[in-house]
């Protein structure tokens, strides 16, 4: 009759069962793995959303992207304000032309620019002294595709430190 050998439907049941079982591990590993990287873009973004400071991405074209509560609070734009236009004309005050190009130009190489000291306008058009740190945004092959800029309003400190000269700020926080 020519029957495949007893032994020979186990091994290959067997096989396929095992197979199965490695599958079914993988796409539960896999699944986990995605939650857990969910899970942690969620931290991230709470993070950001919860910081006051003033946190924005933007373009290497410096249209802003992203912006957190902090930013709102600082500069007086909602974030439906303010995604989709030029960071300049929104917060940069006449005559800072210069630092814009300087610090896109920077960014576009892949330098992090640490904290400075500059002055921006809030939406009343209000100047306020503020503390500035930006760092690249690289895309998943490591191109350069914008920034993250860091603005804390450093008014209050200037003003402190203009009255009382080598004196300690002590901690708002």
């Amino acid at each position: 009759l020519n029957l495949v050998s007893p032994r020979l439907v186990f091994s290959i049941g067997v096989l396929i069962t095992l197979l199965l079982t490695v599958l079914v591990g993988l796409g539960s590993v896999s699944r986990q793995r995605r939650s857990l990287v969910v899970a942690q873009q969620a931290w991230l973004a709470a993070i950001v959303e919860s910081s006051s400071d003033g946190i924005i991405g933007k373009t290497l074209e410096g249209i802003v992207t992203s912006w957190n509560k902090g930013a709102e609070q600082l500069f007086g734009y909602t974030s439906l304000e303010a995604v989709g236009q030029p960071l300049s004309k929104l917060i940069m005050p006449d005559g800072y032309e210069r630092e814009k190009i300087d610090i896109l130009e920077k960014i576009s190489q892949g330098e992090h620019i640490s904290s400075f000291q500059t002055k921006r306008h809030r939406r009343d058009n209000s100047l306020i002294d503020v503390s500035v740190t930006i760092s690249p945004i690289r895309d998943e092959t490591g191109l350069i595709v914008g920034a993250s800029k860091t603005v804390r309003d450093i008014t209050t400190e200037k003003k402190y430190r203009s009255k009382n000269p080598g004196a300690e700020l002590k901690s708002r926080r």
